[in-house]
């Protein structure tokens, strides 16, 4: 296990450092909330860009790389549930994709009924269009980040 990906895609201050503490790293809808703070210097600067980003595209797009806080790494996902429009996932997509970034989609084994699964093979298809590498979040980091 490399990574963790909390119900809901949020996680409290003590869940972070649980998580952080045993190495792993995180997936997430957005990036850490101020009063997640920590001392590392990398952590300023990430959540400095971070702030950049969102102020610009509010929550129009997710974070398009992973980012490196110094005491884990974070990946911020799109997730495909019963209420995902579509359109949205497909825009945020091509954003991501002009910036060269990384796509993640994440959805619950809950949401795979029929709507699930076609909202999902519509996406693929989607992205299939453009030849993109479907990997695994920690390979993503992983190979990004090297």
């Amino acid at each position: 296990v490399e990574l963790f990906v909390p119900p809901h895609v949020r996680l409290s201050n003590r869940g972070v450092q649980a998580v952080r503490n045993e190495g792993l790293n995180i997936v997430r809808g957005y990036g850490p909330r101020p009063r997640e703070a920590q001392s590392h210097p990398k952590w300023w600067a990430s959540y400095a860009r971070m702030l950049i980003f969102y102020s610009r595209h509010r929550k129009k797009f997710r974070y398009p790389f992973p980012i490196d806080y110094g005491t884990h790494q974070e990946i911020y996902s799109h997730r495909l549930n019963h209420q995902t429009n579509l359109d949205w996932c497909k825009c945020a997509f091509d954003y991501i994709k002009s910036k060269d970034g990384v796509f993640c989609l994440s959805i619950h084994a809950h949401g795979l009924n029929q709507t699930g699964q076609e909202k999902l093979e519509e996406m693929v298809s989607y992205a299939k269009q453009y030849d993109p590498d479907f990997v695994t979040a920690s390979t993503a980091i992983d190979e990004f980040n090297d």
